[in-house]
């Protein structure tokens, strides 16, 4: 359940004193992590493996905008740390997540990653994972106290997401016993990714919205 990111201990002027201070603060970051998620999601389109067969340029130029991006976005989890510590997990687990994705990159190019690389994508991924857990709930945390709807809103997307994440680990096991039922849980997973990413750019639009608007009336 969210907590007050005051603390148990804030009274109803302190708390008030707090969002007065945080909200200019959170309303400019989270607006440019807004602006972030954008170009990362047309980024992602032409990092596919189809576009590294058919357009290998278009590619490397697509995986070190990417590499910008989620070092950019990383960095501007971590200037919120002040607002909550959460922020500060899920900026360093970003930036680790980043520089890894870096390495894969720089001895795979276009070709086939060495075999090696399996051996650090895994612990990356779950480095992504958690980032994006400890992301999800200082959004929750600090929203709490100016729209306690939204905060829930942003616990129960963390709860979608690790439910998609899961379908497509399934996938994979399905796969082997039965192609047919795992492609179709490739599939099921595949779209619930996508549905919960559109979700968070709503979320974080949301958000950021409303310490704009807190912080034009205070």
């Amino acid at each position: 359940m969210t907590e007050n990111y005051c603390g148990k201990s804030c009274t109803e002027s302190t708390k008030n004193e707090r969002l007065a201070k945080d909200a200019p603060i959170l309303g400019k970051w989270l607006w440019l992590l807004f602006w972030l998620i954008v170009p990362n999601a047309v980024v992602a389109l032409i990092t596919t493996d189809a576009v590294a067969v058919q357009y290998p340029d278009l590619y490397f130029i697509g995986q070190i905008l990417s590499a910008v991006l989620s070092a950019a976005y990383g960095f501007i989890l971590l200037q919120m740390t002040q607002q909550d510590f959460q922020y500060k997990t899920a900026g360093i687990l970003c930036l680790v997540a980043s520089a890894v994705g870096a390495v894969i990159f720089l001895f795979s190019g276009t070709s086939e990653p060495p075999a090696w690389t399996l051996v650090i994508s895994i612990p990356s991924a779950i480095i992504s994972l958690v980032g994006e857990y400890n992301e999800f709930m200082a959004h929750s945390a600090v929203v709490n106290d100016i729209d306690r709807e939204l905060a829930l809103k942003w616990e129960q997307l963390w709860k979608w997401n690790i439910k998609c994440y899961a379908v497509l680990i399934a996938s994979i096991v399905a796969m082997v016993i039965l192609p047919l039922v795992g492609l179709l849980l490739l599939i099921a997973g595949g779209i619930g990714v996508i549905v919960v990413s559109i979700k968070k750019l709503v979320y974080v639009y949301r958000t950021a919205k409303r310490f704009r608007e807190y912080s034009a009336a205070a």
